[in-house]
């Protein structure tokens, strides 16, 4: 039997809701010169131009059949947390349905070092933490998802049944609530205003957005007070480096939807006006859908493609605009991506090709292997091709470093992972340094170890 245990919200449906959370455009937040989609880091090392942060994605999945690859990734980065900035979750916090009963062991528990309170995390409500150490994630999917009526009523049977049953582990983590439409992420991470009264509202607004920026003030993340980011996709700026996180599952439309075109506009524009500041010296993307992967499920999976298409047609409208971009100088430096559960890095090559008139080539980190079901390479040829405008065939994309799933039998390793990226260099030209870590559950046992540095330079 084929149990489908999520509904999935229609993009319109998403986008209004998150809407309303926030009180998009309320009139006290225009009359205050608010810009929601901006968010400033409490931070004095923020000017810094070396600095480094922690990437994880795809990780809400708890305990799994003796091992918790999830708590001891988190393990292997607390002796980094005295180095670097911040850390950045690119999406799927909570599996299976980013249901609100599953933040306390599933996040809570194995992230207690980050949150104020985490001695106990058995105290910590997912709607009031605190973090002491910047965590800036992303929408997932899975945030996003609904129990179907059909699961909700045999779970209502008792736990005992999916526990007894051999259904497969796609049922498991299941939270009888949902998501309601990505509300429990909301009320964990999103500064949501909707429950306010008018004059709570504005007491709210003067103590929290007061952060001053060149498209006006913003809401100030504070570590150990107050750590809340503003809206489902937001940018900040930190060390000249321009972060722009958006929410890809309202970009990624592949059935008969229409993507979120607000928010693509959104990142057109911004990243234009990053250009045409002096100030900023580099630009780093993050989201949970990849446009490019070669992990087994992603590869050409609908959502990828669709993703592919609409950061195309971004970055064709953003070349245009821009008069000096440098001819050989990135559009952006980096992506940061999940979704794919493994660590890939990827080069994309898009000089020369019809469907992408720009002299850029891309970078591209998916980070989507940090605690739940390690996957496979795609078997075959994994470089992907495409015919130039000459007729010519050239290489878009290829696969540079891959970890997940490897081995069969009883040599099956299971690895998972995360990545430090170092910042350095000057102000006219940054210098990216990615460092990946894997831990890898083999025969009963980890092994740690860290591979070799991917320079960007």
């Amino acid at each position: 039997m084929v149990l489908n245990y999520t509904n999935d919200a229609p993009i319109s449906e998403k986008i209004k809701r998150m809407k309303q959370r926030v009180c998009w455009q309320n009139e006290q937040i225009l009359t205050r010169n608010i810009d929601q989609s901006r968010l400033s880091l409490d931070d004095s090392g923020k000017e810094d131009l070396e600095f480094s942060f922690l990437v994880i994605g795809d990780t809400g999945w708890g305990p799994d059949d003796g091992y918790y690859p999830q708590r001891h990734i988190a393990k292997e980065m607390l002796p980094h947390l005295k180095t670097s900035r911040f850390l950045l979750h690119t999406g799927d916090v909570i599996y299976n349905n980013g249901s609100a009963e599953y933040y306390p062991q599933n996040f809570i528990e194995p992230y207690r070092e980050w949150l104020v309170g985490g001695d106990h995390p058995q105290n910590i409500p997912y709607d009031k933490m605190t973090f002491n150490f910047p965590f800036l994630p992303v929408l997932g999917n899975h945030d996003y998802y609904e129990i179907t009526p059909e699961l909700k009523s045999l779970l209502q049977l008792g736990k005992f049944f999916i526990k007894d049953s051999k259904l497969p582990d796609s049922v498991k983590n299941v939270g009888l609530e949902g998501s309601n439409c990505g509300e429990a992420y909301a009320k964990a991470f999103i500064d949501c205003l909707e429950d306010l009264d008018p004059k709570a509202l504005a007491t709210h607004l003067d103590r929290h957005y007061s952060a001053v920026t060149d498209t006006g003030l913003c809401l100030e993340y504070q570590p150990g007070k107050f750590s809340r980011i503003p809206n489902n996709y937001y940018r900040f700026e930190y060390g000249g480096i321009d972060f722009f996180a958006l929410d890809s599952s309202t970009i990624a439309a592949y059935k008969e939807e229409e993507p979120d075109w607000k928010q693509l506009n959104w990142l057109k524009d911004q990243l234009i006006h990053s250009w045409y500041n002096k100030n900023i010296r580099g630009r780093i993307i993050y989201c949970h859908h990849p446009a490019y992967s070669t992990e087994i499920t992603k590869w050409k999976q609908k959502d990828t493609l669709a993703m592919r298409r609409y950061l195309n047609l971004v970055i064709q409208e953003v070349v245009e605009k821009i008069e000096y971009l440098p001819e050989d100088g990135p559009l952006v430096n980096l992506f940061v991506t999940g979704h794919a559960h493994s660590l890939e890095y990827l080069q994309i090559q898009h000089k020369g090709f019809s469907n992408l008139n720009c002299h850029l080539n891309f970078h591209w980190l998916v980070c989507g292997g940090s605690g739940c079901s390690a996957r496979r390479q795609h078997v075959g040829d994994v470089d992907e091709l495409e015919i130039g405008a000459d007729g010519e065939t050239k290489l878009l994309a290829q696969s540079k470093l891959f970890v997940g799933l490897s081995g069969f039998g009883k040599d099956k390793k299971y690895s998972y992972s995360f990545a430090r990226i170092d910042i350095k260099g000057n102000q006219a030209s940054p210098q990216i340094f990615i460092r990946p870590f894997v831990s890898q559950w083999y025969q009963g046992k980890w092994y740690d170890f860290e591979l070799e540095t991917i320079k960007i330079l």
